[in-house]
């Protein structure tokens, strides 16, 4: 994608700020936090929103999805961006978002920006804070299938990869 597109919205908040920028020769709109693009979504498209970027079927994340469709039922995902992801949902599954920026959440939210999440798992909840914390909230087993992506080229969150923390998510597991 090229990033060089029009701002929409910029806002600064404690974990730095937040753009929503056009991309009019790509179709899409995007979200960038810092230097890292944390979501985009073609504008024109009609119906469900398809996921792109990193989280297209064909990559990583995307194949986990398809193997897992009929395995997993609760997913937990730390990390929101724009909230793509969202759209790897299928019937009868339970989605939980994990995120520390409330300008990340307001945004993903915002149908103006963003409709993965108001399409895809519109009764999802949304846990906002350090998922180092609010993860520990929920039961253990909680989930089928847990996501971390809370990572930008900008800052590395350290605490997320501590042995601490990989037990955590183990034990949500």
């Amino acid at each position: 994608l090229n990033n060089a597109g029009n701002t929409m919205l910029t806002r600064r908040g404690f974990f730095g700020v937040v753009k929503v920028l056009t991309v009019p020769e790509d179709g899409v709109v995007l979200m960038q936090h810092g230097s890292t693009t944390h979501g985009a979504q073609y504008v024109t498209e009609a119906g469900t929103p398809t996921p792109i970027t990193y989280y297209n079927e064909a990559t990583p994340i995307g194949q986990a999805f398809t193997l897992l469709a009929d395995r997993a039922e609760t997913i937990g995902v730390v990390g929101l961006g724009a909230g793509a992801v969202a759209c790897h949902a299928r019937p009868g599954q339970s989605f939980t978002y994990y995120e520390i920026d409330p300008l990340v959440v307001d945004i993903a939210k915002d149908p103006a920006y963003f409709t993965y999440l108001s399409s895809c798992t519109p009764d999802a909840d949304i846990k906002l804070g350090d998922a180092r914390i609010t993860l520990g909230d929920a039961p253990e087993n909680a989930y089928d299938l847990l996501l971390l992506d809370a990572f930008s080229s900008d800052a590395i969150p350290i605490h997320l990869l501590t042995r601490e923390a990989m037990a955590l998510y183990l034990s949500r597991m």
